[in-house]
């Protein structure tokens, strides 16, 4: 996690806690851990990190995802610093495997949280797309993302990777692989961090 000195990663958890608590590099907030408070829990993260003005960015990422910083960083030294709402197209919003936005679309995001938090139907429990419903407005920019998704084929995958990707996805298509996705995870930190 602490492989660039400009970028601060943090894993985030809901836990039995009764206001937020910052623990070396894990963040726990008032919480049980269900895939229908992933919203509140990311919502709740941008809010504790945006009080401090040295943040400018905000990537929300999953367990199955690998960064390649030095790339990340030059792809947002070459984009605007505003209004910044980045990733993988997904219907109106942006996949949660990756989602970059600056420090403006963040506190948007926080300043409409009614719309993020709306009850309905169980797309709604996404923050993916209750984040993309919530910024409709901000223009979405493209970021490639590579997906690994046969661990059999790393070496391949690895070949085939474009120079100026900085987002891999290890996620498995075959269910019973996914415990593969920390060999691999491991395999990728010897690659560009070693």
């Amino acid at each position: 996690m602490h492989t660039h000195p400009s970028i601060d990663s943090f894993f985030i958890e809901h836990h039995p806690v009764k206001e937020p608590w910052l623990d070396g590099d894990i963040l726990r907030l008032p919480g049980e851990e269900s895939f229908q408070t992933i919203r509140h829990k990311t919502l709740g993260a941008i809010e504790y990190f945006l009080q401090s003005s040295s943040y400018t960015h905000v990537v929300r990422t999953n367990l199955s995802s690998f960064w390649i910083f030095s790339r990340l960083i030059d792809r947002l030294n070459a984009c605007p610093p505003t209004r910044l709402f980045a990733g993988i197209f997904m219907g109106d919003g942006i996949s949660g495997a990756g989602i970059c936005m600056t420090r403006d679309v963040a506190e948007l995001l926080l300043a409409r949280r009614d719309i993020v938090c709306l009850p309905g139907p169980g797309f709604f429990e996404w923050d993916d797309v209750s984040f993309g419903r919530a910024l409709i407005d901000v223009p979405r920019t493209h970021f490639g993302r590579f997906d690994m998704f046969d661990y059999r084929m790393f070496d391949m995958h690895v070949a085939q990777l474009p120079p100026d990707y900085f987002h891999i996805r290890l996620k498995q298509l075959d269910a019973t692989n996914r415990i593969r996705e920390g060999e691999l995870m491991t395999k990728l930190v010897k690659l560009f961090y070693a």
